[in-house]
Formats: C-alpha cells, sequence, structure tokens
C-alpha cells in the first residue's frame, strides 16, 4: 500500500506485463489467480490474488517466493516491505489497512 502517488503507472504497467509473461511467479511456483490495483482518496493498493493462503510450511515457501517477485516487479528495494493478508482479513478491513499475515 502506498500512501503517496510514486510512480503508480508504471509499477502498474510493469506487474501486468509480468503477470501476462508468466514471470511474476518463480519457476514452479503457481499461486497467481490474478492482479489487481485500487486507486483511494488516501493510498493506493497493488495487490496479486493468491491459490493458498499460508498455511503450512509449503505453501508459505511459495508464498514469499512469489513475494520476492512480485516486489522486483514493482521495483521496491530492500528496505520497503511488501506485506501478504489474507482475503477474509482485507476484505472486512474496507478501506483501511488490512493486518499483514507476513511481510517480504
Amino acid at each position: 500500500m502506498f500512501r503517496e502517488r510514486r510512480n503508480i503507472d508504471t509499477q502498474w504497467l510493469d506487474v501486468l506485463l509480468a503477470t501476462i509473461g508468466e514471470t511474476l511467479e518463480p519457476e514452479g511456483v503457481s499461486e497467481v489467480q490474478g492482479v489487481v490495483v485500487n486507486i483511494r482518496k488516501g493510498f493506493i493498493r497493488i495487490s496479486c490474488w493468491t491459490r493458498t493462503t499460508g498455511n503450512g510450511r509449503r505453501d508459505m515457501h511459495k508464498l514469499m517466493a512469489l513475494g520476492r517477485h512480485f516486489k522486483a516487479a514493482l521495483g521496491l528495494n530492500s528496505g520497503e516491505n511488501l506485506e501478504f493478508s489474507e482475503h477474509d482479513e482485507s476484505a472486512s478491513a474496507g478501506s483501511v489497512r488490512a493486518r499483514a499475515s507476513f511481510s517480504v
């Protein structure tokens, strides 16, 4: 989630191209179900829907690998965190920030 405008158009385009080109996920990971951008008055959020929720060691390993690729597609540096929130948590949060399950 970004509070400032940043370069959202470029970031969104990079995520779309990585998704279409099937480079958003590392080899052997098949988690991405879709991507979306939400532009609100107070924040901008680019999200990636995943097949699993990170319950279990194997799922968590796949989601962390996906998170690193997603972070690279967004052009985030090592000091910036990418947060993972489960769908139920983010759906109930509405227009506020959902509680993160973990971050990359």
